[in-house]
C-alpha cells in the first residue's frame, strides 16, 4: 500500500535530488486545482504539498498525484463508501482522502505498488492480445462539471470486441474469483467516470488471473528494466499462458445497478463539496478494551513468541530463496548438466530434461499446424448459454449448482432487505499488524532487519556444525574456477 504521510512527517522520507524542476514544472497546475482556485487551500500550503510531492515521488508519479487532487479515484469512494456504511477499512480512511484532497497529505507509492501496477498492465496488454479486442484510445483527462466531483480513473482500459462493442475491464491478480462489493464499487465508479469523458460502454468486466507469484515477479522485473526488456517479458508471459497449466485467465461480467449509480454518486458529491469547503473527517478507531494485568501475563510472552516466529518465517523464506539461487548458479558453472555426488551428501546435483516448449512451438508454426491441434481451447460458458437461449434452447438442463459465493449470498440478502449483521457468528482470531505507517511500523521495520540478522547468523553458524560423510576436510583456499574447469 502507498504511504500517506502528513506533510509534516514527510521530511522522515528519502528525497529525489534533483527535484526543483519538476516542482517549477507542475507550479501553475497545482495552483489551478479547484481546491487552491477556491481558496479552501492556501497558495502557500499548495506550494508545501508540491515541494513535498517532487522530493519524494518521480515526475510520473507527481503528475499523477496532482491529477488525483482533482476528484475522487474508486479507491477514494471505496472508503467513503465504508465511513458512511460504518464498514471496516483498516488500509485506508476516508478521514485520509480529505487530508489528500485538502492538500494535507501526500500518497508515496512504495516498491511494491509500482510493481503491481506494471504486473497489471502487462496481463491487461496479454488480455487484450489474448481474447483479439482493439484498445480505445480515450482523451486526455476528464469533463468537469459544476454538478459532480471529478470521478476519475487514471488508466481506464476500454476495449472493442469483435462485435464494434466498446467493453470496460478491469484485472485482479490472485485473489479469489468472486466479484467483492469493493470490485462492483470499483466497476462503478470506472463507468461513471467514463461518462464524464463522454465515452459510454456496453458492459463492463473483470478478468481475474492466477499466476504462479514467483514467475510474476521475474516477468515485472525483467518489464522494468527497459523496453527491449518489456517485450521480452509479454513474450514470457504469452508462453505461460500457453503452456502453464496452473495459470488462469477467467472473466466475469460485472453486473452495474442503478441503485449504486445513485448512491455512489450522492455518496461523492456530499463529500467533495465538504471538502471544497474545508471540513474535515476524524477518524475515531473501534474502542478496543485493554486486556488486564492477568490477561497480560498470559498473552505477552505467547503474543512475542508468536511476532518473533512469524517474522523469522518471514526471513527464513527469504533466506532460503536467496541461497537455493546462489547455488543453482554455482552449479550452472560446472559444465555440462548432469548427476554429481559431493561427500557433503545432505544436498544432491541432479539432473532433468525439460522441453524447449519454445523451439517445438516456432516447429509447428512453421509446418503450419493450427495451435487448437495442441493447445488448451476454452469456451465462453455464458456466451454459448446466451447464444442457445437465443435459439430457444432450454438450457436449465445443463446448469448445475455449486458451493454458494459469500459475496454473492450477501447481494441477494440485502435485496431482500435482510441485515447481514444478524447472521455474524464472533470470535477471537490472532494476527500480526498491518499497520503501515507511525511508530509501529517503525518497530516491524527494526524486527525485521534483526531478524534477517539472526537467520543469516543462524544459518551460517549451523552450515559450519554440518559434516561430510564421511568426513572430508576441505581446503578454505581452493580455487573453484580451477575445479570448475576440472568437471
Amino acid at each position: 500500500m502507498p504511504v500517506i504521510t502528513n506533510l509534516d512527517n514527510a521530511a522522515l522520507l528519502s528525497a529525489e535530488a534533483d527535484w526543483e524542476p519538476v516542482f517549477n514544472h507542475h507550479l501553475n497546475d497545482v495552483l489551478a486545482l479547484p481546491q487552491v482556485a477556491n481558496g479552501t487551500v492556501s497558495e502557500s500550503q499548495a506550494n508545501k504539498w508540491l515541494e513535498v510531492c517532487a522530493k519524494h515521488m518521480n515526475a510520473i508519479e507527481v503528475r499523477k498525484a496532482i491529477h488525483a487532487a482533482k476528484g475522487l479515484s474508486d479507491r477514494d469512494v471505496r472508503a467513503l463508501w465504508a465511513y458512511e456504511h460504518n464498514e471496516y477499512q483498516s488500509k485506508f480512511h476516508a478521514s485520509e482522502v480529505y487530508a489528500l484532497k485538502q492538500l494535507k497529505a501526500v500518497d508515496v507509492p512504495d516498491p511494491t505498488d509500482r510493481d503491481t501496477l506494471l504486473a497489471e498492465q502487462l496481463l491487461s496488454n496479454l488480455i487484450i492480445e489474448k481474447y483479439e479486442l482493439e484498445r480505445v484510445s480515450l482523451a486526455k483527462g476528464v469533463t468537469e462539471t459544476s454538478r459532480k466531483p471529478n470521478l476519475y480513473q487514471s488508466s481506464p482500459l476500454v476495449a472493442e470486441n469483435k462485435a464494434g462493442r466498446a467493453i470496460q475491464l478491469d484485472v485482479k491478480v490472485n485473489f479469489n474469483q468472486d466479484v467483492t462489493q469493493s470490485d462492483l464499487i470499483k466497476h462503478h465508479v470506472k463507468i461513471l467516470s467514463l461518462l464524464e469523458s463522454q465515452v459510454k460502454v456496453a458492459s463492463t468486466f473483470q478478468y481475474n488471473i492466477q499466476i504462479n507469484p514467483d514467475e510474476l515477479r521475474f516477468i515485472t522485473k525483467l518489464a522494468s528494466s527497459g523496453s527491449q526488456g518489456y517485450e521480452v517479458a509479454m513474450q514470457a508471459l504469452r508462453n505461460l499462458d500457453e503452456h502453464d497449466l496452473d495459470m488462469q485467465i477467467r472473466n466475469e461480467k460485472v453486473l452495474c445497478t442503478r441503485e449504486m449509480f445513485k448512491d455512489i454518486n450522492s455518496l461523492s458529491v456530499k463529500h467533495w463539496n465538504s471538502m471544497m469547503q474545508g471540513e474535515s473527517l476524524n477518524y475515531q478507531p473501534e474502542e478496543v478494551k485493554r486486556l488486564n494485568g492477568q490477561q497480560e501475563s498470559v498473552f505477552q510472552p505467547l503474543a512475542k513468541k508468536y511476532a518473533a516466529a512469524q517474522r523469522l518465517y518471514k526471513s527464513a523464506e527469504a533466506n532460503f530463496e536467496a541461497s537455493r539461487s546462489e547455488l543453482i548458479e554455482a552449479v550452472s558453472h560446472f559444465g555440462q548438466p548432469q548427476k554429481l555426488d559431493s561427500v557433503f551428501d545432505l544436498v544432491k546435483i541432479g539432473k532433468r530434461e525439460e522441453l524447449d516448449s519454445d523451439r517445438v512451438l516456432r516447429f509447428l508454426d512453421r509446418q503450419n499446424i493450427p495451435r487448437e491441434n495442441y493447445s488448451r481451447t476454452s469456451y465462453d460458458i455464458d456466451g454459448l448459454v446466451k447464444a442457445a437461449r437465443a435459439r430457444g434452447i432450454d438450457t436449465s438442463g445443463y446448469q448445475t449448482v455449486g458451493a454458494p459465493i459469500k459475496e454473492k449470498m450477501l447481494t441477494t440478502l440485502e435485496l431482500l432487505g435482510g441485515d447481514s449483521k444478524e447472521f455474524m457468528n464472533q470470535s477471537n482470531h490472532i494476527h500480526f499488524t498491518g499497520q503501515s505507517r507511525g511508530e509501529v511500523h517503525e518497530r516491524i521495520s527494526n524486527l525485521e532487519e534483526s531478524t534477517s540478522r539472526a537467520i543469516e547468523e543462524a544459518t551460517t553458524s549451523i552450515a559450519k556444525e554440518l559434516t561430510n560423510q564421511p568426513q572430508l576436510d576441505i581446503d578454505g583456499s581452493i580455487d573453484l574456477d580451477n575445479s570448475m574447469e576440472q568437471n
